[in-house]
């Protein structure tokens, strides 16, 4: 099976129950804390401070964190080359030939 990079591999645990994953130039850019709600127990998911959501697992938790991060990098809304953007009314419909 071949290698898979995953960011749980870039995760740092600073403090007990924290995760930060950091950039190339060793910026915290995501970070995942055990959070415990009653008995139960997650993971909150932050990138850039903002907060992406719950999750039960801390592989799931890092993916999301830094696929928040990769999403907030660029123009917001675009899709791809502008083509999928959308709208109140939905979708743009396909350009006429």
């Amino acid at each position: 099976m071949p290698h898979v990079w995953h960011p749980l591999l870039e995760a740092d645990e600073p403090t007990p129950g924290v995760w930060v994953i950091l950039d190339q130039y060793e910026r915290e850019y995501a970070r995942v804390s055990i959070v415990r709600p009653g008995t139960e127990f997650g993971y909150r998911a932050e990138a850039r401070g903002r907060l992406v959501g719950y999750y039960l697992t801390l592989k799931t938790a890092c993916f999301e964190a830094h696929m928040a991060y990769l999403s907030s990098n660029g123009p917001q809304g675009e899709g791809v080359w502008g083509l999928y953007r959308n709208t109140k009314e939905g979708p743009l419909p396909p350009p006429k030939r």
